[in-house]
């Protein structure tokens, strides 16, 4: 009889399909289950206590908003609280800092798809009854229309309305009688420029402007223009000055425009760095044509933003080291006396020679026992990274590794 053939699918062995399905079921575990580090910022609501806000609001204007704000003990690094703010009403500035009194960060804001974002930071996981306020300027779009209604949101359903002004001075005719002067902050980029103007009818005039309070010109960035007026007497367009003998340093501008166009007035912009730390920053100026001199002045408001806070330092108590007991130190044992002789006696057969009595073991106290070792000792805990869906990968490597070996072994059984 002829033994029976196997074929290659009798000789497969049924466990590598199982082996194959724990693999891959092991890989999809692998990407499927969370690391332990995977955090979730959390959007904070009812952080906002209040809402202030300081100044006209018509097109093109400029105002102050101040919060106060309060975040829960259980805030974590990341959470978020925010602001809304409609089409109308555009931050000054793009992003700010919310400061302790040591000057650590407690949050950062940014101004994203037109919310103003707080992101707290590390303070809050060492801190408690971490509060504060912020502040930053808004301008008023040209596009908004007066009478109308814009709305500022926070919270889940809280806001305030705030009605869109008639500008103030849109029918103010400017006669340009006199030298002028005006100026505007740009927070962005922490520079004010300075705006001095001659008056209307001159085609010479005479500009001196000293730096005030720490302010520092900036000389590359400095136009000499001649102006065109609309027929209310407000800048309509402008060009460079072409014949003019202005110059420049850090704390000092001056100098003439000569050939001014007849119904055009002479300028000067001057950009200008201003202190760190101050609200409003003034100029003065002296303008000066054939037959008089003005003094012109000016103060801006420093349209900054920025925020303080405060909170109760977490303090962790260290722990008390236990002192460690000091073993006793053994008395000296008593030296015992030597054996006394023994009487041989007068029998002829030889005596038996008594033992020696052995010394006493002196008594010597126990030293404290080292603790046992563990047979399998542990090694410090690593904090869980990704690594450890790699790890997860290489067992199911290993798996499929295993079901190949169990294959050949098989295969050479047969």
């Amino acid at each position: 009889m002829q033994p029976a053939i196997r074929t290659q699918a009798q000789r497969r062995p049924a466990a590598l399909p199982i082996v194959a399905l724990i693999a891959a079921l092991t890989l999809v575990f692998a990407f499927l289950v969370p690391t332990q580090n995977e955090a979730h910022a959390a959007e904070l609501e009812d952080v906002i206590t209040d809402v202030q806000t300081d100044g006209s609001v018509a097109p093109g204007d400029r105002f102050r908003v101040d919060i106060t704000w309060e975040v829960p003990d259980s805030a974590q690094p990341g959470d978020t609280f925010s602001m809304q703010l409609p089409d109308e009403l555009l931050p000054m500035k793009e992003s700010f800092e919310v400061l302790d009194p040591d000057g650590n960060v407690i949050a950062t804001a940014e101004v994203v798809d037109g919310a103003v974002v707080f992101t707290l930071t590390d303070y809050v996981a060492d801190h408690t009854d971490v509060s504060g306020t912020a502040f930053f300027w808004l301008e008023v779009s040209e596009d908004a229309e007066p009478g109308d209604d814009v709305t500022i949101e926070w919270n889940l359903d809280d806001s305030v309305k705030i009605e869109i002004e008639e500008p103030g001075d849109g029918d103010w005719v400017n006669d340009r009688d006199k030298g002028q002067k005006h100026g505007t902050y740009y927070p962005e980029s922490g520079i004010v420029e300075w705006i001095v103007m001659g008056p209307l009818g001159y085609d010479e005039v005479t500009f001196v402007d000293e730096a005030q309070e720490g302010q520092t010109f900036v000389c590359d960035d400095l136009r000499v223009e001649i102006w065109t007026l609309d027929d209310k007497g407000h800048w309509d367009s402008s060009e460079l000055a072409e014949n003019h003998d202005v110059t420049c340093t850090e704390t000092l501008v001056e100098g003439t425009i000569y050939d001014v166009p007849d119904g055009k007035i002479g300028a000067l912009i001057i950009p200008t760095i201003v202190p760190e730390g101050v609200e409003v920053v003034e100029n003065k100026a002296t303008v000066s044509v054939t037959d008089q001199t003005d003094e012109p002045g000016a103060e801006t408001v420093v349209t900054d933003a920025g925020g303080e806070g405060d909170g109760d330092q977490i303090v962790t108590p260290s722990p008390t080291p236990t002192p460690s007991e000091t073993p006793e130190s053994p008395e000296p044992s008593e030296t015992p006396g030597s054996p006394e002789p023994s009487e041989t006696p007068e029998s002829p057969a030889p005596s038996e020679t008594p033992e020696s009595p052995s010394p006493s073991p002196s008594e010597t106290t126990d030293a404290p026992a080292p603790p046992p070792e563990d047979d399998n000792p542990k090694s410090p805990r690593l904090p869980r990274t990704g690594t450890s869906a790699l790890m997860t990968l290489g067992l199911g490597a290993l798996l499929v590794a295993g079901g190949a070996t169990a294959l050949i072994a098989a295969r050479r059984r047969a």
